[in-house]
């Protein structure tokens, strides 16, 4: 069974708390986690165009795991 975490738009600490939480989940049953690339972020204040690009690749799930 695949799971992935509920999609979000608010900050990155929130987001990441999800991430975290739904793949520990995953872990400690048995099934297999599926991430879901971060579409839309609060907090972006200086408009930077790679704030997304920066936040996947500090967590380092969108190439370590089925999308």
């Amino acid at each position: 069974m695949n799971i992935t975490h509920i999609k979000r738009d608010d900050g990155f600490g929130a987001q990441l708390f999800t991430i975290i939480i739904t793949f520990l989940y995953c872990k400690l049953n048995n099934l297999n986690y599926c991430y879901r690339p971060f579409y839309s972020m609060h907090h972006n204040y200086s408009n930077d165009k790679k704030f997304l690009e920066k936040k996947e690749k500090l967590i380092n799930f969108l190439n370590n795991f089925e999308t």
